[in-house]
């Protein structure tokens, strides 16, 4: 039953930047962390602009030095396309491959910001709410959720967080 309270929020209420805001975050956005600073770039390396080559050794100790073709459905229809039903304006953020990575992290971030100014300073009573539960595939998920009344004494719930659980599970 806890868990309905984590999507029991509709849409309308629920806590968005508007377009100006998001337009404001997206005239100067800088990648947050570079692309090779990811772990999958400990197996792989550039060959071209096209290639990366694989550095995995296999067991007789030999490198794989297989030759991978670098993705790039980022600049395909198919890809731009259910993003654009998302945010029309989606086509002037998407202008190099991290955008979409330093898109998001400029959301997350402003959405946080959002909630510690506006929600959780001028809201004097917040109930929290954790949640457990196994999905079909056997992955366990965590979830907080903060519950409060808005300026209107509307409910108003906001998901704050959302993890994997891994290991065993014990409630004694």
């Amino acid at each position: 039953m806890a868990d309905d309270a984590i999507s029991t929020a509709p849409p309308s209420r629920a806590v968005t930047p508007s377009d100006n805001d998001l337009a404001s975050l997206t005239s100067s956005m800088e990648p947050l962390q570079s692309i090779k600073q990811l772990w999958v770039w400990n197996y792989l390396s550039d060959v071209d602009e096209t290639y990366v080559e694989c550095n995995v050794m296999n067991h007789g100790g030999q490198s794989c030095k297989k030759r991978l073709k670098k993705d790039q459905t980022g600049n395909s229809p198919s890809f731009q396309s259910p993003l654009e039903l998302c945010n029309p304006n989606i086509l002037n953020i998407l202008v190099r491959r991290t955008a979409i990575t330093s898109y998001l992290a400029e959301v997350f971030l402003f959405h946080q910001e959002h909630l510690q100014s506006t929600i959780f300073l001028q809201t004097h009573k917040v109930s929290f709410n954790t949640d457990v539960w196994t999905s079909p595939n056997v992955t366990a998920f965590l979830a907080v959720t903060a519950h409060f009344l808005d300026a209107n004494w509307n409910l108003t719930s906001v998901l704050l967080g959302l993890n994997t659980i891994e290991g065993k599970q014990v409630i004694q």
